[in-house]
């Protein structure tokens, strides 16, 4: 009886770890979960070309286009080795993510807390006191003004992705001036947030949302990228869980995806196979090959539809932890006082 009891509570607990967020519907019907799979396969395929992107201009940037990304305080992800990204294991990810809260598992004694402080060491990326707002409706024009200057366009729909691409791409063998520090900090901050902070298109659409703060690029490591970067997230995760809901396509899926799958991985104990606390984000701790071990290690239905179901590995065994609400940024998440994991 004593066994058995032990099984019927494993079973709750897989079932926590498999089951759709609140509400959502994930069976298809009349062929939908096929069609949602194959638009997974085709959104993965667009990701994972934007990942090498970034991680060959990472590697082939110069001393001094590297220095000033440090100065900016997001030389994190520049140790980034990762390429590939698997979209269901993301998609699965997602749904288990409160939009409220940002919290995976939010409600149940699996519940982890995902704040702005675990996004910066995740990803590398500043938390700084400053919040990112987005222009009001009078300081478009200006903010738009002031980044054809910067580039030396003639209207704002001249500034595309290829262009950011060209200016980062750009071989220096002298010192930089003053102005071309700034144009490549500015460069380097659109095409990081549309390319993989905070995507919100296969188009590679840039977004004024944000460029407010780019304005004052000489104080970017002032501000709070890492709240920035999970509001985008819980918005991705909204939007997806309510398509699902829906049965609708999922089609493309905003935010930058690799976060809550590293931040998920890296609470689950893998043994002496769990990656050590370097002194390195935690985004460079880890290889396409680790990855990819570590999510078929933790699947317990492949074959689910519209996504594999996971939530085999158990999580790291935590000795203390203490949220409290507030955060000195103004965010709204729980924040961490104090935790540690056994490894």
């Amino acid at each position: 009886s004593h066994l058995l009891l032990i099984h019927f509570v494993n079973g709750l607990h897989l079932q926590h770890l498999c089951s759709p967020a609140a509400g959502a519907n994930v069976s298809g019907g009349s062929g939908s979960s096929s069609v949602l799979t194959r638009a997974l396969h085709a959104a993965r395929a667009r990701k994972m070309y934007q990942r090498k992107q970034l991680a060959d201009l990472f590697s082939d940037i110069g001393d001094q286009q590297k220095e000033l990304v440090r100065q900016m305080g997001f030389d994190g992800l520049l140790s980034m080795r990762l390429t590939k990204l698997n979209k269901q294991f993301g998609a699965w990810i997602l749904c288990k993510l409160d939009p409220s809260s940002g919290n995976l598992f939010a409600g149940s004694k699996h519940e982890i807390c995902l704040t702005c402080e675990d996004v910066s060491l995740l990803l590398g990326i500043p938390c700084g006191r400053k919040q990112i707002l987005p222009a009001i409706k009078n300081e478009v024009k200006d903010v738009k003004a002031y980044m054809c200057e910067i580039f030396e366009k003639d209207s704002f729909d001249g500034i595309t992705i290829a262009t950011i691409q060209r200016i980062l791409e750009k071989k220096f063998t002298r010192t930089m001036t003053v102005h071309e520090q700034i144009v490549f900090k500015t460069a380097f901050i659109i095409f990081v947030v549309t390319k993989f902070l905070a995507p919100q298109s296969v188009n590679n659409h840039i977004s004024i949302r944000y460029m407010k703060a780019l304005v004052d690029v000489e104080n970017i490591h002032k501000y709070n990228w890492a709240e920035f970067v999970l509001h985008e997230i819980k918005d991705a995760a909204a939007a997806l869980q309510d398509k699902i809901r829906h049965r609708k396509s999922i089609g493309y899926i905003n935010g930058c995806i690799i976060l809550p799958e590293l931040f998920y991985l890296h609470h689950l104990d893998f043994g002496t196979d769990t990656p050590g606390h370097e002194n390195i984000s935690r985004i460079g701790v880890y290889n396409d090959s680790m990855i990819a071990e570590f999510i078929d290690r933790d699947v317990i239905l492949k074959n689910r539809k519209p996504f594999p179901a996971y939530g085999k590995m158990k999580l790291r065994n935590r000795h203390v932890e203490k949220c409290n609400l507030g955060h000195p940024t103004g965010a709204t998440e729980a924040a961490h006082v104090n935790r540690s994991f056994d490894t």
